[in-house]
């Protein structure tokens, strides 16, 4: 029950992710025609004359916006900086461990794990070699706690 609960859950964060994503699109309607104040003539041609919004206010050292329709770029902040995909990565971790693996399955800590993280920059849980975790703590673990080696142990099972 555990298993189809989690299950449903990330494929749930999931589409969720993806509908921010894609929520961030801008779609031409008349709607977004009025708040760039595009104005259309008789003949239906557009007025040349745009008055674009200022730039919206991002957090982020890097980002990009993009029109869905045309895939032109409306905005872009270092998009072509490498960025680490995070906790996306670990959502896809924790789905395939709940399709591939039994909640009560025993794993044990290893030396590789406990190595693949930087125990004072990266988000961890301060495991040590030879604690030993069901699947379903990993998975809490990696999911509610972000910690990083939690995802090494999943995927090295």
């Amino acid at each position: 029950m555990k298993k189809h609960f989690l299950k449903g859950l990330l494929i749930k964060i999931t589409s969720a992710v993806s509908a921010t994503v894609l929520a961030c699109s801008v779609f031409t309607t008349d709607a977004h025609a009025a708040a760039y104040n595009i104005t259309y003539s008789e003949t239906g041609t557009a007025n040349t004359e745009v008055s674009w919004p200022d730039a919206p206010e991002v957090n982020s050292s890097s980002c990009i916006l993009v029109d869905a329709d045309t895939g032109s770029i409306l905005f872009e902040r270092n998009s072509h900086e490498k960025c680490y995909p995070a906790s996306t990565t670990k959502i896809l971790t924790g789905l395939l461990t709940i399709e591939n693996c039994n909640m009560d399955d025993v794993v044990t800590f290893s030396q590789a794990a406990a190595t693949s993280i930087n125990i004072y920059e990266d988000a961890n849980l301060g495991c040590k070699v030879g604690e030993q975790f069901t699947v379903n703590q990993l998975l809490h673990g990696l999911l509610l706690y972000s910690a990083n080696e939690m995802a090494m142990l999943s995927v090295s099972m």
